[in-house]
């Protein structure tokens, strides 16, 4: 009767410890989308300054510490190794560089 029981007890262990692989692969490709899509959010901002040669309401304080931000998570990310940080912050640190360069050459305030 132990051993069937011991059984149960093993089976139920492998299910959970399939079921926490399953969520942590499931995790990790989330993360890799968000990595791209998140930072891709900020390319509007980026388009309407360039397209309208305005940038009006755009603060630069603002945008210069995203950016200052940005390359301090992406300096993190490069030092443990991070593959989705390192993709997404070097994106956003990209994408806030525009709209701080946009900002600059089209009047926004600091």
């Amino acid at each position: 009767m132990a051993k069937s029981s011991k059984h149960i007890v093993t089976t139920k262990h492998h299910s959970k410890k399939s079921r926490h692989i399953y969520q942590g692969l499931f995790i990790d490709k989330a993360v890799y989308v968000a990595a791209f899509i998140e930072p891709a959010t900020t390319i509007p901002q980026v388009i309407v300054i360039f397209k309208t040669k305005s940038a009006a309401g755009i603060s630069l304080i603002s945008w210069a510490s995203y950016l200052t931000f940005s390359l301090l998570w992406l300096w993190y990310g490069i030092v443990h190794k991070q593959k989705a940080l390192i993709i997404a912050y070097f994106l956003f640190a990209v994408t806030e560089a525009l709209v701080l360069i946009g900002g600059l050459m089209y009047g926004a305030q600091w």
